[in-house]
């Protein structure tokens, strides 16, 4: 496939070793990641989600532990398909 840039009159297209690469282009398959869900946004809990999947606040409070703080100091918690967990803790922003 040949990525085509217009730029006014003029037609770019970029030479094939600088083109960006996917992983089709090594013949990998990526594995399905499955869908990310907020868990915790702004220290709000997102009690949906944790019933979607399977999980309650007990869990989720064991969870984010982990990363020295409670579910209510998080910025954003979430959890992926292949159950790994991103938290963030909420910042105080700079003046």
């Amino acid at each position: 496939m040949q990525y085509l840039k217009q730029v006014g009159g003029l037609t770019v297209i970029p030479k094939p070793s600088k083109r960006n690469s996917i992983p089709e282009d090594f013949g990998i398959e990526p594995e399905y990641e499955g869908i990310p869900y907020d868990l915790v946004i702004d220290g709000s809990i997102m009690e949906d989600n944790l019933k979607r999947i399977g999980k309650d606040y007990n869990w989720l409070k064991k969870e984010v532990s982990k990363f020295g703080i409670s579910p209510e100091q998080a910025l954003i918690v979430t959890f992926d398909g292949k159950e790994q967990i991103f938290c963030q803790k909420k910042g105080k922003a700079e003046k």
